[in-house]
């Protein structure tokens, strides 16, 4: 059974970042688009780059460790099933 160490926030709600084992957060790119009001009352799209800290969360990890162990489950009885077949 799998068990989530982290799953990004405490127990009052607070999210909570991955950090490097130095302690700064550990950061990710973004790319946000702004609607910028123009003089003649459209708008104009602007793409806006920032960092952003990365949630600690492990949730999202546990259904890809899962089917990647079932992968390796399926190859050993695969094996096993050969080993017995050459036997008899």
């Amino acid at each position: 059974m799998a068990i989530a160490d982290a799953v990004g926030h405490d127990k009052r709600g607070k999210t909570i970042f991955k950090r490097a084992p130095d302690g700064s957060l550990l950061l990710h790119d973004s790319i946000k688009t702004h609607r910028i009001p123009k003089a003649d009352g459209g708008f104009e799209e602007v793409e806006v780059r920032t960092k952003e800290p990365i949630a600690n969360d492990e949730l999202d990890d546990i259904p890809e460790a899962y089917h990647n162990w079932l992968l390796e489950q399926g190859k050993r009885a695969h094996v096993s099933k050969k080993r017995t077949k050459n036997r008899a």
